[in-house]
């Protein structure tokens, strides 16, 4: 018992000087204390000349308003960019924070208030970067920080503009808007409405990368589908039918169960898809409500109820609806949920003898509750879940309500773990809790653990792609971090703005391969996690040059000129006369030792190499048969050699010697072996002459 005890006191010892040393343990897991389920989001509408054709009756507004309905009342930022060749200036869609049904009104007006209605150079076509651009630079500057992002997207086409400048430099803004949103933490989920088979979707689906969603349709009547889909992930609780489509019986009534639990809803959506003559909501105390005073919205397919925080009470409340006996009919919920769960491990030390359990518990809380009797968690199940350092899921359990919680226990073999507790209700949303760890199950205290460390980041990675030829770019994973205790690290793609599968691949070796360049600019975040489960992220930047067959032309063109200015300038140099008389000599232990080597030679023209002359080698990286006199025509010659030498006390590789000078060459100070050159010119001198003067010019005398 006493080496029990003393083993854990030592172990916590440790870790309080790993935490005063920075590592990043943790000892209890707690969500983020941000706004629960609200967003920044800004709608981003093509609203070229051709949707006017593929969506004649305005469904994308009833879809949007749809979805911004079954937003929460208060506490979003909504905002939007509505485009054809630019963005258009619209009051009411800049990103604002956006309370109650008149609000979220305006914007659905706004972004209904222009669409192109031909093609011109000024209108009808589809500038996508400068859209993207725009809904990005909206979020970053007027967005709440507290709060995620999202760009909701919707074209019927790709980018395409009236000239070839407007549309690079719109394809330029665009990759540039996208990797911006990366850096920023932005999800883009983009739809296409191809209707009429003409939209490129491999651009509207590398809009979205790794972490957004793309959804492509061919009928306007999907959108409904669609932004239900992009709310559904954005809210994390799913619109779902209690019973599924239905049928009037022959009464002409049917009723429809709403049950609220105690914590974690903040808000019921009722959505009425179909014709009913009334209908009638009672709360769990069985009153009718007036739902008049609740929230409302009517449209030509469907009709939605939301009962708001304030008047929202737990219990079952009952939906009464009556129509023609035979009409189809169909009741879609969803709940705004602001459930939070927080997962906690005991021993909270996080520091496990090897054979002993340890118990993994979790609360639930939502806005200013928390649940504290086991009636508050009715409607809700949990499960624990056990993980490797990795984040591979090893185990997974259910979980108990046990004195105002949710509790189970893990007994698992020495290692390092962490844990995480999943809940799901009974009314179809789910949430988890934040990973709990590292857990070390071990005999004896293990050493505080530290994570990796980047070798570089970001990290710049250009590629050139050329035509005719397939351009690949391949990046060696392990080589992108260390391990300060030399464990083996493992890496992931933790986010992109390319898209695994269909532009890269990471293989068993891991190494990465990006063979598709859908954008001309990209991030790809890498992420090294240890066996202890500590990681570190690597940026890795890509710029991609698409170069053109007539840059290819006119680079060559370059080349060969280049080419030819060298070659004749080498022909030049080639027929140049030494006119004299050269005398190398080597020395290994200065003058006054051993004999030199050498020899005095006459080249004729062009280059003389050193290796003519027979010399000690000098050592170092200086070599003969790289090192050559060029003749110059002139009572000088000029020595280049592959490696400096010392002359004058100066490093060079270029030396000019001018006729009866000799000179010394050492590889570095205080050498003593050496070199010395002399040039001897045979060149006449020249003789100076002095020019005649022409006779002076005769006058001729006229009569």
């Amino acid at each position: 018992m006493e080496k029990g005890i003393r083993r854990r006191f030592v172990y916590a010892l440790l870790l309080v000087a790993a935490l005063l040393l920075g590592t990043p343990s943790m000892t209890r897991a707690s969500a983020a204390e941000t706004i629960e389920n609200r967003a920044n989001i800004v709608f981003v509408l093509d609203a070229s000349n051709s949707m006017n054709l593929t969506d004649a009756d305005g469904l994308r507004y009833q879809a949007i308003e749809r979805f911004v309905g079954l937003l929460t009342e208060e506490g979003n930022y909504l905002g939007g960019v509505v485009f054809s060749n630019h963005v258009r200036d619209i009051d009411g869609l800049d990103l604002h924070l956006v309370n109650g049904s008149e609000e979220k009104a305006r914007l659905i007006t706004a972004l209904k208030s222009w669409t192109s209605t031909s093609v011109t150079s000024t209108t009808g076509y589809t500038n996508i970067g400068e859209a993207l651009s725009a809904a990005v630079d909206m979020i970053s500057e007027k967005g709440s920080l507290d709060l995620p992002s999202y760009i909701v997207f919707l074209s019927d086409g790709n980018t395409e503009m009236p000239t070839e400048e407007e549309l690079q430099e719109s394809k330029k803004k665009k990759a540039d808007a996208v990797v911006a949103a990366a850096e920023r933490q932005i999800k883009i989920y983009s739809v296409c409405l191809n209707a009429n088979n003409r939209a490129d979707t491999d651009e509207m689906s590398a809009i979205s990368g790794d972490s957004g969603e793309f959804e492509e349709i061919t009928n306007a009547n999907d959108l409904f589908g669609v932004y239900d889909t992009f709310v559904e992930l954005i809210t994390e609780s799913d619109i779902f039918s209690p019973s599924g489509p239905e049928v009037f019986p022959d009464t002409g009534e049917l009723s429809t169960a709403i049950p609220v639990p105690a914590v974690g809803v903040e808000e019921v959506n009722i959505i009425i898809e179909g014709r009913a003559e009334s209908t009638l909501l009672t709360d769990p105390n069985n009153a009718e409500v007036d739902y008049q005073r609740f929230i409302e919205t009517n449209s030509d397919t469907y009709k939605q109820i939301k009962i708001p925080a304030k008047y929202l009470k737990p219990g079952e409340w009952t939906l009464k609806t009556t129509g023609v006996p035979g009409d189809n009919i169909q009741i879609k919920m969803h709940y705004s949920s602001n459930l939070v769960v927080d997962a906690a491990v005991e021993p909270s030390s996080l520091a496990v003898e090897t054979g002993s359990p340890f118990t993994v518990s979790a609360v639930l809380r939502s806005g200013g509750t928390t649940a504290t009797s086991s009636s508050d968690y009715a409607g809700y199940s949990a499960e624990a879940v056990l993980l490797d350092a990795y984040g591979a899921e090893l185990d997974r359990i259910p979980m108990q309500v046990d004195n105002g919680r949710f509790a189970a226990s893990f007994t698992p073999a020495a290692g390092d773990y962490y844990v995480k507790v999943h809940v799901t209700a009974e009314y179809s949303f789910s949430r988890e809790s934040d990973n709990v760890g590292p857990i070390t199950v071990s005999a004896a205290p293990p050493p505080p653990a530290l994570p990796p460390v980047p070798v570089e980041t970001p990290i710049q990675k250009v590629v050139y792609i050329l035509p005719f030829r397939d351009t690949s770019l391949t990046i060696d994973l392990k080589q992108l971090a260390t391990d300060p205790a030399g464990d083996t690290l493992r890496y992931s793609v933790a986010n992109s703005t390319f898209r695994s599968g269909t532009d890269y691949t990471v293989d068993s070796s891991e190494r990465l391969t990006l063979h598709n360049f859908s954008l001309s600019k990209g991030v790809i975040t890498v992420r090294a996690t240890n066996t202890k489960g500590l990681s570190c992220d690597i940026e890795v930047k890509v710029t991609c040059y698409f170069v053109t067959a007539m840059v290819m032309i006119a680079v060559g063109v370059i080349v060969l000129i280049v080419l030819a200015c060298a070659a004749i300038t080498l022909f030049i140099l080639l027929k140049k006369p030494f006119h004299g008389n050269i005398t190398v000599k080597s020395y290994l232990n200065g003058r006054g030792g051993e004999p030199p080597k050498g020899k005095t030679i006459r080249p004729r023209r062009g280059r003389c190499r050193l290796t003519a002359f027979r010399l000690h080698p000098l050592g170092g990286n200086l070599d003969y048969r790289k090192c050559y006199f060029q003749a110059t025509g002139d009572k000088r010659v000029i020595l280049i050699t592959n490696a400096p030498v010392l002359y004058k006390r100066e490093k060079t590789t270029k030396v000019t010697i001018e006729s009866g000078v000799e000179v010394e060459l050492r590889l570095q100070e205080g050498d003593s072996r050496l070199l010395t050159v002399r040039f001897d010119s045979l060149m006449k001198p020249r003789r100076n002459r002095a020019r005649k003067r022409p006779p002076a010019a005769k006058q001729i005398k006229r009569n």
